[in-house]
């Protein structure tokens, strides 16, 4: 309303040229249309239109609305990182079950142990050697006074369920770290918003997923599909991971 009334006693004129001012500063009230032609006019509205898009949108959303090709890209990236995040929280949801399994294992092969005079766990290996769960060899007169249970824990019994545990540590522990410094920070990239990544980047990203992924996982995933066909169908080959 105030440009209408600052127009009243204005000439025609002038009432025109103040207009025109107005619009070319970005101050309009949307008078300007009227000195063009209908293709500028269309042109100036498509214009406008843009900015206010600009103004509302990210870099990332305009990228995304104005570049099929580079959505097409981002989303097929997207949906992998959520294919692994899913394989990943699994393998670790399979490997610490399997770890609580290997715990209640050793606890019960512990209990049945035989123990030397000072309380240690000892063992005998398939060489006949005594040994406690860490490998060290026990001897001297001590070993006279143990009483053996009727079914001993060999040394071997006790050593696998150990080995096994110390490897799905590790593997846990890679799991963990690829979860933490390649699909998190994979995931702050492609949420950001004022800086996105080019399709070379998203290129990249895409193969990084795949190969930083480890072992843990992928032999994971390996299992899984092969268990499903077993269940279903047993000519099916497992899916090899994307």
């Amino acid at each position: 309303m105030t440009g209408f009334i600052e127009d009243r006693g204005l000439t025609k004129a002038a009432q025109d040229f103040r207009q025109l001012q107005q619009e070319l500063t970005g101050a309009s009230g949307g008078r300007m249309l009227r000195f063009l032609t209908p293709e500028m006019a269309e042109r100036l509205r498509a214009d406008l239109r843009a900015e206010k898009r600009q103004a509302y949108y990210s870099a990332l959303m305009m990228r995304l609305l104005t570049d099929a090709q580079y959505r097409e890209t981002y989303e097929r990236v997207w949906s992998k990182l959520e294919e692994y995040e899913r394989r990943a929280e699994q393998a670790l949801e399979r490997i610490r079950q399997r770890m609580a399994d290997l715990e209640t294992r050793l606890d019960d092969l512990r209990s049945r142990a035989a123990r030397s005079p000072d309380g240690t766990r000892i063992y005998r290996d398939q060489m006949g050697a005594v040994r406690a769960e860490d490998g060290t060899e026990i001897t001297g007169p001590a070993l006279e006074a143990v009483i053996w249970p009727e079914t001993p824990v060999s040394y071997e019994e006790i050593s696998a369920p150990r080995e096994e545990l110390a490897a799905l540590a590790g593997d846990e522990k890679a799991v963990v770290r690829y979860q933490v410094e390649v699909l998190g920070e994979a995931k702050n990239r492609l949420e950001d918003q004022e800086n996105p990544l080019s399709i070379e980047e998203l290129k990249e990203l895409d193969l990084n997923l795949e190969a930083s992924a480890p072992s843990a996982l992928l032999a994971f995933e390996s299992d899984a599909n092969r268990s499903i066909a077993n269940e279903t169908d047993p000519i099916i080959k497992p899916i090899r991971p994307r």
